[in-house]
């Protein structure tokens, strides 16, 4: 039987470091698709969306949605 533990994922380990879902949006944000294409493609919505990205840029220092895939990679 799995643990509690098993079924979660794990926290990223810095402030730095960008959650599975925030490396996902910066890659659909890279393909040049917008927050409300992102949400309907991820059934989120797109202020979620929005979130994500804006926290990915600070995590990353990126200054763009282009320049953010390319460091989350």
């Amino acid at each position: 039987m799995p643990t509690p533990s098993d079924t979660h994922r794990a926290a990223p380990d810095t402030a730095t470091e960008l959650s599975p879902r925030e490396q996902e949006v910066a890659q659909l944000a890279d393909t040049g698709l917008s927050n409300r294409e992102i949400a309907a493609k991820l059934h989120l919505s797109p202020h979620t969306v929005k979130h994500h990205v804006t926290r990915a840029l600070r995590k990353l220092s990126a200054v763009s949605r282009h320049d953010l895939a390319h460091q989350a990679e």
